[in-house]
This record gives C-alpha cells, sequence and structure tokens, in this order.
C-alpha cells in the first residue's frame, strides 16, 4: 500500500491523541478548580481572574471550560472537512478500566470508480496501527488506492 496514505492517518492518530491528552489535562485541572471553589475556598491569589469575576462568576466560567474540553477530547478525531467530503468516517471508543486513554478505532471509507478503501486506525494508548482493506483484485486495490491517494492530495491542498 501507499506510504503518503499510512503516514497521513498516522499523524492524525497522533496528533488526536495529543489533543485528547491535553483536553484531559485541562478538565482536570478545572474540575480540581471547581471542587475548591465549590467548597468555598479563596482561589483569587492563585487564579488573578478569580479576583475579577468573583466566585459565582468563576464557577460558571470553569463549567464552561470543562464542557467545552469534554467536546474537544471528542472533536479531536474528526478529520478536516475537505477530506470527510471524500468519503465516509466513523469513530468509536472504548475505555478499559485501567488505561488513561480510551481505545480508538477510526475508520474511514473510500469510494472511488476502482472500489471501496477503507482505512481503519487503531489505538491503544499512544500506539497507532493503521490497515487497509482494499478489494480482492490486485489491480483494483493497486487502481482504488491511487485515487484515494491523488484525491486525499488535491483535498489537503485546496484546504490550504
Amino acid at each position: 500500500m501507499t506510504q503518503y496514505i499510512h503516514d497521513y492517518f498516522t499523524a492524525h492518530a497522533q496528533r488526536a491523541i495529543s489533543g485528547m491528552k491535553e483536553s484531559q489535562q485541562a478538565q482536570s485541572f478545572y474540575r480540581r478548580l471547581l471542587t475548591r471553589l465549590e467548597r468555598g475556598e479563596d482561589l483569587s491569589a492563585e487564579v488573578p481572574e478569580i479576583a475579577r469575576v468573583g466566585s459565582a462568576g468563576a464557577v460558571e466560567v470553569v463549567k464552561q471550560a470543562i464542557k467545552e474540553n469534554e467536546a474537544k477530547f471528542d472533536a479531536v478525531w474528526n478529520l478536516p472537512k475537505s477530506v470527510q467530503n471524500l468519503g465516509r468516517q466513523h469513530v468509536s471508543m472504548a475505555r478499559e478500566p485501567y488505561e488513561i486513554l480510551p481505545r480508538v478505532t477510526h475508520t474511514f471509507t473510500f469510494t472511488g470508480a476502482a472500489g471501496k478503501v477503507t482505512v481503519h486506525t487503531n489505538t491503544a494508548g499512544e500506539n497507532v496501527a493503521v490497515e487497509f482493506a482494499t478489494p480482492k483484485n490486485k489491480m483494483a486495490a493497486a487502481a482504488a488506492v491511487s485515487e484515494l491517494e491523488k484525491a486525499l492530495s488535491f483535498a489537503l491542498l485546496a484546504s490550504k
């Protein structure tokens, strides 16, 4: 298979994993901050912005920040719109009880004139595996992958 497609989906998964980790760290910070604010602690010395908005305003801001980071946690796996228009994507997350990051299965299906190519990206922690499913006929598979590579290249160039 083509290295270009493999590298693109591997890089996308690594960026998504980094985004998930950042989101989890932010959620953890804001949850600890929310707990302390709800207990009535004065945090204006530690977080100067709280002095400006007050404790009640800070609680609302912190709750909003938690919601935003929860949404970001799931959204990091979305492909750019230009790539999404080429095919279908599906993301599923499975949480294991003793793992920090969920295991993610990201599937992108491209249907071209030569056949259907499905790119499966699986993660476990920070480990990424990218696999391709192509038509059984070798010539059709090569043509379908080449077609996906061209479409992906043009979509990414057009979006810049």
